[in-house]
């Protein structure tokens, strides 16, 4: 424990070490190890180990995932959100920027390398888009929610 959570009467968070007081994570590990989708349980261990691993002591922040910029906790394209590396899998949770999350959807990593180099080809080698990127029986999460999936 640092010198500074002490006079604070605190002890460190288990995760970044800043402050937490009496709990065991800051009020930012904290929201982010209890942040949910209604009706959907956390998997408290995939996401403290997520939380460790995606911890990056020089920038002081959480890294995306996918492209390790550093996340924030306001909002906007850059705000840390919960994505499932596994389409509706919360055991392979991890950290991402939320615009991050908005473009690889239900895609599971594979779909989402395919996608992303058929997307590359069209819009800068100027190639046709590769429609075999495109997975079949793909739906959007809300039609998937509806479904019951």
């Amino acid at each position: 424990m640092s010198s500074d959570a002490g006079l604070l009467g605190g002890r460190e968070c288990f995760v970044c070490l800043r402050p937490s007081g009496l709990k065991r994570y800051c009020p930012i590990c904290e929201g982010l190890l209890t942040r949910k989708r209604k009706g959907q349980k956390p998997n408290m261990r995939s996401r403290r180990e997520a939380l460790h691993d995606q911890w990056n002591e020089d920038l002081q922040a959480f890294t995306c995932k996918y492209t390790s910029i550093a996340s924030t906790h306001t909002g906007g394209a850059r705000n840390a959100e919960w994505e499932h590396v596994i389409p509706r899998d919360e055991s392979s949770v991890v950290l991402v920027a939320a615009l991050v999350n908005r473009m690889k959807a239900d895609l599971t990593e594979d779909q989402w390398d395919a996608m992303i180099g058929a997307l590359y080809a069209l819009r800068i080698e100027g190639k046709p888009f590769d429609e075999s990127a495109l997975p079949l029986n793909w739906q959007t999460k809300a039609s998937s929610w509806r479904n019951g999936d």
